[in-house]
């Protein structure tokens, strides 16, 4: 059904001709009249579609622009332009794609980056995209897979394939091509492996990084760095994305007694207070639902105070913006008439700078000097500012309603953030992404908070760190505290619970401590964990110890067995009934992949059955083989209907398997 779908969407023109020439004319003749993007310039290399792009969130502030263009030496370089035809091929898929389907900037330029490596193929052929074979394709993928990671690689195979059905639809080639990338989606479950490692080098922030942090939160002075050491304390105790963060409601925090789940009566503590939850109700990026996070009582604190602390920080730039959006067209300033002349020294007072002669010059305002004095047309210098205004709203609501700045948390004055320039106390802005990567981040001209109070690494470089790092942190954190999934998936803001797993950094050590851990608290079923309740608290701990070396992932569940005594002769055939294989119940990350492969098992099991029936040597062992992995499947899935057990319980699948190595 979703192929299905994807081809009549890709189909642009409705009576495709014979002719490959033809149609690739009738298409792009249609995307140059589409209105996809509004007024573009289609010769141009690049398109800026910043108006087309939904904004919901009034932290973006960055102008968003599609290249056709090659690949550049690297990302800070951008290549040359696509020649004729290809460039007008690609223009039209572009166009008439976001007709359809409304993408985003970077899901297109994610497309254009596939036709990229499209492009290179063509060089001998005057770069005509009616001439692409599936040889092109191939060796598109093969470019793709060479020079990109393995995920962003996944991503091009995909966009290869929507390319591809686009030509077969439309007949736009000689030949139809019926391409379908070979690149699978990237899965790692090792946590030894070298890529895990580096990958949890790049995520997870160090403890050094935390502890400058916290000793620069006692220093800072000013209110610019001030106002963002709490957006970031904020962050480090919510996991919050940096979007959800800097579209915060000003009433964000929601404080509820907690009450006794007998009595109904509300719990004290030991002074005789009543005990509080604490909450921040937000809006999550990615389209989820709105919600209420819950804190645990120390975090719930210090967030309180940073988000009071903000509060006040931030509460002239909020009045400002309350008075801007009751008087739409104006700025605030003293009486004058629209003819009267205002002097420079005025303007810079107003503006809040020290030279106002200069002010007018980068605006174009046109002066006059009377008496050694320079004087603008107070109209022009209203008008300068007013074009200035931020207009659009903080968050634009699934409900239809806005969230205004003068409501929100994260307000400042237009420059506020910025140390190299004074700020302009009569235009106010949301506090952006790049102003919070510039200060953990920096920039070529710009020092980031780390390099300004001389933190630095063996290497002489300064510490830096990016927002999203602290979500990985934190929810690391949480996975050792035993949260399932859908808890994990819900309190982070997550639509899909196998998001989950990219944001588990626990190395292989935390995770063979953890399990340890469950089988001392009964909290696993399975041959050790009976074993070990038949020992004495004392001799269960050192029996588990001995017993539990090592815990691997799988894309099934986790496998309990030592490799550094004995190689698996199965190649951790974990569905073939190994008696070390454990499902975590409830676990939908591990059911998915279960049903995935039942499906793909359950193919080659007919397959092989056919070939029984031709009396294909060797038949027989893969229909015995692949019966065996279904029986086994359904034993991991029937894991979920355990009445007996508790969700996130680690369950045995097969406790009287057979002994690892041993033949089936």
């Amino acid at each position: 059904m979703k192929n299905n779908r994807q081809k009549n969407i890709l189909r642009f023109i409705s009576k495709p001709e014979k002719q490959a020439e033809n149609n690739l004319a009738q298409l792009i003749f249609k995307a140059k009249s589409s209105k996809a993007f509004g007024d573009i310039f289609w010769d141009e290399p690049y398109w800026t579609i910043s108006q087309s792009q939904r904004n919901d969130r009034g932290h973006k502030q960055r102008e968003y622009r599609l290249w056709f263009t090659q690949h550049g030496i690297n990302c800070k370089n951008i290549g040359k332009a696509f020649d004729e035809p290809f460039a007008s091929f690609v223009k039209a898929f572009i166009r008439l794609r976001h007709e359809i389907g409304g993408q985003s900037c970077p899901n297109h330029m994610s497309s254009i980056r596939a036709f990229r490596y499209l492009y290179q193929e063509l060089n001998d052929l005057q770069f005509n995209p009616i001439l692409l074979t599936r040889d092109h394709f191939t060796r598109a993928e093969q470019a793709a897979k060479n020079r990109e990671t393995s995920s962003t690689a996944y991503r091009m195979g995909i966009h290869l394939n929507e390319i591809s059905h686009l030509l077969d639809e439309n007949r736009l080639t000689k030949v139809r091509l019926e391409y379908k990338t070979s690149l699978k989606r990237p899965e790692s479950y090792d946590r030894l492996s070298l890529t895990a490692n580096k990958r949890r080098e790049k995520l997870m922030p160090k403890e050094e990084i935390f502890n400058a942090l916290a000793t620069i939160s006692t220093t800072v002075v000013t209110p610019a760095d001030k106002i963002r050491m709490c957006i970031i304390k904020i962050l480090v105790f919510t996991g919050f994305r940096i979007g959800e963060v800097l579209t915060l409601p000003i009433d964000n925090l929601v404080i509820e007694d907690i009450k006794n789940s007998f009595t109904g009566h509300p719990e004290l503590d030991n002074t005789g207070n009543k005990k509080i939850k604490i909450g921040i109700r937000y809006w999550p990026e990615k389209r989820a639902e709105p919600r209420i996070k819950w804190l645990s009582t120390e975090a719930g604190k210090l967030v309180k105070n940073a988000i009071e602390e903000l509060i006040e920080l931030t509460k002239e730039p909020r009045e400002m913006a309350s008075w801007l959006e009751k008087n739409p067209g104006k700025i605030k300033t003293p009486q004058y008439k629209l003819e009267d002349l205002i002097s420079t020294n005025d303007i810079a007072k107003l503006v809040g700078i020290d030279n106002g002669i200069q002010f007018c010059r980068i605006r174009k305002i046109p002066t006059i000097k009377k008496s050694n004095y320079h004087f603008a047309k107070f109209s022009d210098f209203s008008n300068a500012l007013i074009s200035k205004r931020w207009e659009k709203p903080m968050l634009r609501l699934k409900n239809r309603k806005i969230q205004p700045l003068s409501k929100s948390l994260c307000v400042v004055f237009l420059e506020q953030l910025n140390h190299a320039r004074p700020h302009n106390p009569l235009l106010i802005r949301p506090i952006s992404e790049q102003n919070i990567s510039d200060f953990l981040c920096g920039r070529s001209t710009i020092r980031n908070v780390f390099e300004r109070h001389n933190y630095k690494n063996n290497d002489g470089t300064p510490y830096k760190i990016r927002t999203h790092q602290f979500r990985h942190f934190l929810n690391t954190i949480t996975n050792e505290g035993g949260l399932t999934d859908i808890e994990l998936a819900w309190w982070f803001g997550r639509k899909h619970i196998g998001d989950n797993q990219a944001y588990d950094h626990r190395t292989a050590i935390q995770m063979t401590e953890k399990a340890r851990q469950m089988l001392l608290s009964g909290e696993v079923i399975g041959p050790i964990a009976d074993a070990a309740n038949q020992l004495t608290p004392l001799d269960a701990k050192e029996f588990i110890t001995i017993q539990v070396n090592a815990v691997h992932h799988t894309p099934y569940g986790l496998c309990l067995h030592d490799f550094a005594q004995n190689p698996c002769d199965k190649h951790l055939n974990c569905l073939s009934g190994c008696k070390e294989f454990h499902r975590t119940k409830g676990d939908q990350n591990e059911r998915a992949n279960l049903k995935t492969l039942k499906s793909q098992v359950t193919d080659a099991l007919i397959h092989a059955k056919n070939e029984e029936n031709e009396a294909a040597w060797g038949a027989n062992n893969w229909v015995n083989h692949n019966k065996i992995i279904l029986k086994n499947i359904e034993k991991a899935l029937a894991v979920d209907n355990h009445i007996q057990t508790q969700t996130s319980e680690l369950i045995s699948v097969n406790p009287s398997g057979k002994t690892i190595g041993e033949p089936l």
